[in-house]
Order: structure tokens, then C-alpha cells, then sequence
């Protein structure tokens, strides 16, 4: 990084994965049931013409099943349907650890972005970086901010998984759920023996995408960020935040990529 510009949190491993994030160690749909239950007419017991409870429940069910409002309840995530994004960006990553260096930065980057973009929930991690600023920014900004976030969060991957050592990326056959979040455990295991693991918590709105990376299972993305962030916003002015994560891309691409 330029002295001249502020620190980013730059996430630098080569060989050795991830190492560690930002230099300081480092987060379908429900299937609802309807059921049309035939309403049943009771004899009251005392001949008072007063329904029983059991008679009520009958009689509500009936009128809720004709109105399609009697659900059962919400289909568990399965870890298949939550992981598969994750598996399908592992399979990126080891793809473009084999091209190497050898290959040119913008190659991999292109390999990379679309996976990245689509198992990411891109802006809703910016705007939680970003804080209740975000509503205050002029659309222009918010649309330049989304753009060079987007580009160094594809370019920060890209120049940490650039050496393909027969790693092995081990998706956890279980989740963990976090509130209405689900988290998906990646183990990277290195054939010297050592591991890294990396939480994805993902979160469901139309299909399941990560909104926060949490390295070793505990140190949240969102939160450095959101650290780092913070000073290089004046206000409602995003200008000094573009231009670092800009010169961010340029650097972590060894100066071929420019946004």
C-alpha cells in the first residue's frame, strides 16, 4: 500500500491462504402447506346449541384451510441447498490457485468475480460496513462506493489464493444457526497438516448468500472493515473511501487492474 493511503485492512496470504485478514488477525424459500379441513358439526353435550372446543378448532381450521392460511411450519435449511454456493466458490478458488501467477491478475480476477458476486450478498456487507451513513449518500456515491467495493472484494480474494498446493477445501456436513442466519464451516487443510477455518454466514433472501466471512470462526470481516472504514468517511463524503479502495484494486493487482 502507498503511504499516502489509508489502511484498508489488506488481506495478504500468497501460499500460505488466507494468513491473516486486514493485518489485525481479522459474518428456498418456506413451503407452506395449506390444508382444507372439513368442518365438523358437534352435538353439545348439555343440547345448548354451544359448540365444543374441539368443534371450534374443527370449524376454524376449515374457514382457515378455505382461506389458505393454515401453514405448517417453515421446511429446515438443509446444509446442501445453504452450501452450495460456498462449494461452488471453493471450486473457484482452487481454479484459479492452479492458474497461479502465471497467469495474468485480470485473467483470474474474471475467473473469480462472477462466482464471488453471486455467493455474496455484496451490498448488503457494504452497507453494514458503511453503517447508517449509507442512507445519507447521494445515489451517484452509493453507486461509485458499490462499484470499487465490489472490485477490491474480488481483487482481495484473488491475491490471496494464488498458489495451488494441494489444499483441500472441507465444507462441514452440519450448520450452525445464528438468529435466522445460517453459518457454513470451510476447513482448509494443507497437505503440511496445518488448517484454517473460515465461517460463511449466510442469509436467506430469495436464495442463500454470504453477508459476513469470519476468520477462525471468530473474527468478523464486516467488523474490521467497519473499523476501517469509518475514518475515511467526513459525513456524507465517500470520496477519500472510493479513492483508497480504488488504489487498493491497483495494488493488490501489482497496477494492471484500474477502477
Amino acid at each position: 500500500m502507498a503511504p499516502s493511503t489509508p489502511h484498508l485492512g489488506r488481506v495478504r496470504c500468497s501460499s500460505d491462504l488466507l494468513g491473516h485478514f486486514a493485518d489485525a488477525g481479522l459474518t428456498p424459500g418456506n413451503i407452506v402447506h395449506a390444508r382444507t379441513r372439513r368442518a365438523r358439526r358437534g352435538t353439545p353435550a348439555d343440547g345448548g346449541g354451544v359448540a365444543t372446543g374441539i368443534d371450534r378448532r374443527a370449524a376454524l381450521g376449515a374457514l382457515l384451510g378455505l382461506m389458505g392460511l393454515t401453514a405448517m411450519p417453515a421446511r429446515s435449511a438443509t446444509t446442501a441447498e445453504v452450501a452450495e454456493p460456498i462449494i461452488l466458490f471453493n471450486d473457484t478458488l482452487v481454479a484459479i490457485m492452479k492458474a497461479g501467477k502465471g497467469t495474468p491478475f485480470p485473467q483470474r480476477y474474471d475467473m473469480l468475480a462472477p462466482v464471488l458476486q453471486r455467493a455474496f450478498d455484496l451490498n448488503t456487507i457494504l452497507q453494514a460496513c458503511v453503517g447508517p451513513r449509507w442512507s445519507a449518500l447521494a445515489a451517484d456515491d452509493q453507486t461509485a462506493l458499490e462499484t470499487a467495493f465490489a472490485a477490491f472484494t474480488v481483487a482481495t480474494w484473488v491475491a490471496n489464493f494464488d498458489e495451488y498446493n494441494d489444499q483441500r477445501f472441507n465444507v462441514s456436513p452440519s450448520l450452525r444457526a445464528v438468529g435466522s442466519d445460517q453459518i457454513v464451516e470451510v476447513v482448509i487443510q494443507r497437505m503440511s497438516g496445518d488448517s484454517r477455518k473460515i465461517d460463511y454466514v449466510m442469509r436467506q433472501e430469495g436464495s442463500w448468500r454470504v453477508v459476513d466471512v469470519l476468520l477462525d470462526g471468530t473474527i468478523s470481516r464486516v467488523a474490521v472493515q467497519r473499523s476501517d472504514f469509518r475514518s475515511l468517511i467526513s459525513g456524507d463524503n465517500v470520496s477519500r473511501l472510493i479513492a483508497s479502495l480504488r488504489q487498493k484494486v491497483s495494488d493488490l493487482s501489482g497496477g494492471t487492474m484500474h477502477t
